[in-house]
């Protein structure tokens, strides 16, 4: 193919700038893909200003039934202004302005992120497909809070490795597709906080710690083709996640360690069933689980403060106690589809999690959590349509009803609490 260059450039109000230049050309088993972006806007509200640069590469190398495909992305995110949020009185006198904490203590974030990876695949569908990924990835992250205690410093590293193999089989005189697999993640964190001048992190630290989670994750997963028509699709997830917080700053006048770790392990099974009605239309249903921890984030504050919590109150919700959610979902519905033209689909679901994870304390800097059951069920409808090549439509529907199936209270700083009855 013939090398490909594409500029572009856009402005807008609020001083938008937004440009881009993008590369492509591919040359004999070689394929590459570039990609410069930047934008500009001080922003339609008080103190909303942002300004970042990206740059996406790819790279393709073709052989003799396998494929390898080497990405690099980078990103600097020289600004983002955060204006907050306003009450409803402060919103009517001036809708465009910023929250007072916000501006003062110059709420926002600035970060530089950059991940490299490669992906090899050899083999073929029909005769096995393998395909091998790994990556590393980093990040630097200002984040200035609302608040004069609240200036996060983070520098981040991550990497993983998966492997995935797809082959054709049959099973009991029916066919199908198998899938293995496995993969391992890595990411640390090491987190610092200090105070918040205007803006500028000063002062001795606050926080300094290492944040820490890593997980491994086992599975299988086959189609299988019954019938003319009827089809199965089985799927069976083994995974491991362990969250730690390495905790090196300690208070000299009340010695407190917050260094913890959990590990959470959770088998999800999955099975669907399909009965083609005819070339255009099909019935299904579905029914699995799904295991959900705490990310990192929900598990790096406890509730604090004599307004919220005291004596063991606040370490009874340390994060090593906050249990995984499971949840088990049951759905059915028709689809109608016509080549070319668009498709019809209707659902109703229905889920029931226990251990849902749940606001237990908020306030202007950090928020904790905890586990509380949940139901969620309802109806779901979808379609589009080409009324010709130049023009489309889509439509969609959603009717829930969720609710608490237990009781919860949830706080806040000044004494504030909001109870939430089950059901």
């Amino acid at each position: 193919a013939h090398p490909e260059l594409d500029i572009t450039g856009y402005a807008g109000s609020d001083s938008l700038y937004r440009s881009s230049l993008q590369y492509s050309e591919t040359r004999g088993d070689y394929g590459l893909v570039f990609d410069y972006g930047a934008l500009s806007s001080e922003g339609f509200r008080q103190y909303s200003a942002a300004e970042r640069h990206h740059v996406n590469t790819k790279l393709v190398k073709k052989g003799e039934g396998s494929k390898t495909t080497f990405i690099l992305n980078a990103l600097d995110q020289k600004k983002s202004e955060d204006p907050g949020s306003l009450i409803l009185n402060d919103f009517r006198t001036n809708p465009y302005a910023a929250d007072t904490g916000n501006l003062a203590f110059k709420a926002g974030k600035k970060f530089v992120q950059a991940i490299a990876g490669v992906v090899h695949e050899s083999g073929s569908p029909s005769a096995g497909l393998l395909t091998l990924r790994t990556h590393l990835a980093t990040r630097d992250l200002d984040n200035p809070g609302r608040v004069s205690t609240s200036y996060i410093l983070i520098d981040r590293m991550h990497f993983g490795v998966g492997a995935d193999y797809q082959t054709p089989v049959t099973v009991f005189e029916s066919a199908g597709k198998l899938s293995l697999g496995a993969e391992f993640d890595h990411v640390k964190d090491d987190r610092k906080g200090r105070a918040n001048s205007g803006g500028v992190a000063t002062g001795d630290l606050s926080r300094n710690e290492d944040n820490i989670a890593s997980n491994f994750g086992v599975y299988a997963r086959g189609d299988w083709f019954l019938s003319d028509t009827l089809s199965l699709t089985t799927g069976l997830r083994f995974s491991q996640v362990k969250l730690q917080v390495k905790d090196y700053y300690f208070l000299e006048t009340t010695p407190q360690d917050g260094s913890g770790s959990r590990t959470y392990s959770g088998v999800s099974p999955v099975v669907g069933l399909v009965r083609h009605i005819g070339p255009n239309q099909n019935l299904f249903a579905n029914f699995g689980q799904s295991f959900e921890t705490p990310t990192l984030n929900e598990v790096l504050y406890t509730p604090v403060g004599s307004a919220t919590c005291t004596g063991t109150t606040c370490t009874e919700n340390r994060f090593y106690g906050l249990d995984p959610a499971t949840s088990r979902q049951l759905e059915f519905g028709w689809k109608w589809r016509q080549a070319q033209r668009g498709y019809l689909t209707a659902s109703v679901f229905f889920t029931r999690t226990q251990d849902d994870i749940v606001p237990n304390f908020l306030s202007a800097s950090a928020a904790a959590w905890q586990n509380v059951d949940t139901e969620r069920k309802g109806l779901e409808l979808s379609s589009q349509w080409m009324w010709s090549k130049n023009l489309s439509s889509t439509a969609s529907l959603t009717w829930l009803r969720a609710i608490y199936k237990e009781g919860a209270t949830i706080r806040g700083a000044a004494n504030f609490r909001s109870t939430v009855t089950g059901g």
